[in-house]
């Protein structure tokens, strides 16, 4: 199993979002990752937590659907993300 790293997110096209301390109640600010049809739902599709723990390893989870489905392995992730592109309705 490959570990997910930020460089991964970035190469499969997720993007980086930085929460700045005063957006998290005066604690300290940090970051996650998000892939998101941009034009079709207005939200993240696919989303990271920001435990990576100064290790570089995320896991990344379908918006909404809390922890039921959790994806650890980078070669997965690209699988899901092959498929979600090669299938997005353009109409």
């Amino acid at each position: 199993m490959k570990k997910i790293t930020a460089l991964s997110l970035l190469r499969l096209g997720f993007k980086k979002v930085d929460v700045p301390p005063e957006d998290n109640d005066g604690e300290k600010g940090f970051y996650y990752f998000v892939f998101d049809l941009e034009s079709k739902t207005g939200y993240p599709l696919l989303i990271t937590g920001d435990e990576d723990n100064g290790k570089d390893s995320y896991t990344v989870e379908i918006n909404e659907l809390e922890d039921n489905i959790v994806i650890k392995d980078l070669a997965d992730l690209k699988a899901l993300v092959g498929i979600i592109r090669r299938n997005i309705n353009n109409e």
